[in-house]
Formats: C-alpha cells, sequence, structure tokens
C-alpha cells in the first residue's frame, strides 16, 4: 500500500480518537492474531460461485491508495476468501467464465455499490433472465 503498512492491522491511539495507526516493515515483527478484532476492519470478502464452471474476477475497493484491488478465482460450485481487506469498502465484484470451447463468454453483471461493508457475495444465474450475475445474498 501507499503508506507502507505491513500487514492489515490497524489500530487506533487512546489519546487520539478516530486515528488510524498500522505499522511498517523494521526490525521488530508485527503481531496481529487472525481472530484479533481490527479497529475499523471489515469481515474478508468471500464468494460462494453457485455455477457448474470456474469463475475468474476482480474485487474493486473504494479508496484506491490504501486498498488494492484483488484479483479471484472461484472453483466451480465453490468458495473463494480474500486473504485481507483492512478498512477497505467494496466499489465493484466482477465475473467472468469460459464456455465449453473455451472461448471466452460475455462477463456476468457485476455488482456495485458506492462503498460496502459487506462480505458475503455469490454468482448465480438469474432463474428469470438466465444471466449470471454476482449479488449480495439478503437471507
Amino acid at each position: 500500500a501507499m503508506w507502507g503498512c505491513h500487514s492489515d492491522c490497524i489500530f487506533e491511539r487512546v489519546d487520539m480518537k478516530g486515528s488510524r495507526i498500522c505499522f511498517k516493515a523494521g526490525d521488530l515483527e508485527v503481531v496481529c492474531p487472525e481472530d484479533m478484532f481490527l479497529l475499523g476492519a471489515y469481515p474478508y470478502v468471500t464468494i460462494q460461485n453457485t455455477l457448474d464452471v470456474e469463475v475468474t474476477g476482480v474485487v474493486e475497493y473504494e479508496d484506491h491508495f490504501l486498498c488494492s484491488q484483488d484479483s479471484y478465482t472461484a472453483p466451480a460450485n465453490g468458495t473463494w476468501t480474500a486473504g485481507s481487506r483492512g478498512v477497505c469498502l467494496v466499489t465493484e465484484i466482477t465475473a467472468n467464465y469460459k464456455g465449453q470451447s473455451g472461448d471466452p463468454r460475455p462477463s456476468c453483471i457485476s455488482y456495485e455499490a458506492d462503498g460496502t461493508s459487506y462480505a458475503k457475495f455469490s454468482i448465480i444465474v438469474n432463474t428469470k433472465t438466465k444471466v449470471c450475475q454476482v449479488i449480495r445474498p439478503v437471507s
């Protein structure tokens, strides 16, 4: 990231409410257990692929200076989970798959938002339109 953060661990100084602090690479080890609550951090993005084919795509985040996009590959009828997220809000998730002949098919309809903290998404085929799309399950 632009700020040189060593990990997605984000802290707030007790004497500076609303501050955001991270650690740069150095001589000391940064310890940030996975089960530790990260101040202001959102859950890792998880994409459930309900299609019978592998799907690839990109998760775009709101702040391009602090948050880099995630390229993903979700196996057929499987799940992909991001390896990090921090305070990044999702703005778009694209999805593409190849046809039986191996030729690229048109992309699925992307999920788009102004910036959401939601973390669970699915790739489905809409039963009415028969079109593949990325959705945020509401149940």
